[in-house]
């Protein structure tokens, strides 16, 4: 497939266009072979979609990022950009995942990790996971502070111990058990782990992006819904400190419903998928 490239916390457009390999995306969507399937499902993802076009499928596509089509959700996004999204993914119908629905037909979240982990007694300790911030800007923000962190980092190969760090390599299983110990969780802004946390009732402080429209999107819902602390700029001991000590006054309760067997339904019992039908039925 294609994807964005980001480093030190922000989208880097040069990279993502000579780092991904069109020629090997062109042969790809050539080579899956989708003609045994009545409907394809993709998510924010082309590869796929281009095969069912390409096959004469029919596709729809259910993202966080198709919620950013819709006003009031997507108000960032330039006519321009919401042109592209549909460019991106080709698809007879769009479907926006979204924290809140602002009066737009989308729907809540898509639960995972809800449905795999056992909610246990939190043990005081931090999560954190900013895959797109340089580890040393990290390191900067967080050692010496008084309080303990679990930090999960695409660029540590091994576990390690620095100061009141605790550093892991990417493990889902290691992961889902510091989650299930957790009260507060430091994240950029994208939509599946904000969903989660907020799911299970965790404070968040959030760090977007720079230059990524959905996360930016993502950002602006949760603090406008009061759903998270949101740091725009450098993720600083300040403000690391302040959502220690202060968390997120006022967060209200969050509990999803499960969207993902509502859209079974549908396709099941209709073959396509109502969604002003279904988004009134689990919105409450």
């Amino acid at each position: 497939g294609l994807t964005l490239h980001s480093e030190d916390g922000k989208v880097n457009f040069a990279k993502s266009v000579y780092k991904n390999n069109f020629h090997r995306y062109r042969r790809d969507i050539k080579a899956l072979d989708v003609s045994s399937y009545d409907l394809i499902l993709t998510d924010f993802e082309p590869l796929s979609a281009r095969a069912a076009r390409r096959a004469g499928k029919p596709v729809i596509s259910i993202s966080n990022q198709n919620s950013l089509l819709y006003p009031k959700i997507g108000d960032r996004l330039k006519t321009i950009d919401k042109t592209f999204l549909k460019k991106f993914i080709p698809a007879d119908q769009y479907i926006g995942l979204f924290y809140h629905h602002f009066g737009q037909p989308v729907l809540p979240p898509i639960m995972y990790l809800a449905e795999k982990i056992e909610r246990r007694a939190a043990d005081g300790r931090l999560l954190v996971y900013l895959p797109f911030e340089h580890p040393v800007a990290i390191s900067k923000a967080l050692l010496g502070l008084d309080a303990n962190f679990d930090i999960f980092h695409p660029s540590v190969r091994s576990p390690m111990v620095q100061d009141n760090c605790n550093w892991w390599p990417i493990s889902m299983d290691k992961f889902s058990e510091r989650f299930s110990h957790s009260e507060k969780v430091i994240c950029n802004a994208g939509f599946g782990l904000t969903s989660e946390a907020l799911n299970a009732n965790l404070e968040l402080l959030v760090k977007p992006v720079a230059r990524q429209p959905e996360q930016l999107a993502n950002a602006a819902a949760l603090e406008k819904q009061n759903l998270a602390a949101v740091e725009m700029g450098e993720l600083t001991k300040a403000c690391v400190e302040r959502f220690i000590a202060e968390g997120v006054p006022g967060k209200p309760d969050v509990k999803y419903p499960d969207v993902a067997s509502g859209v079974a339904r549908e396709l099941v019992t209709e073959g396509r998928i109502d969604l002003d039908r279904l988004s009134k039925e689990l919105w409450p």
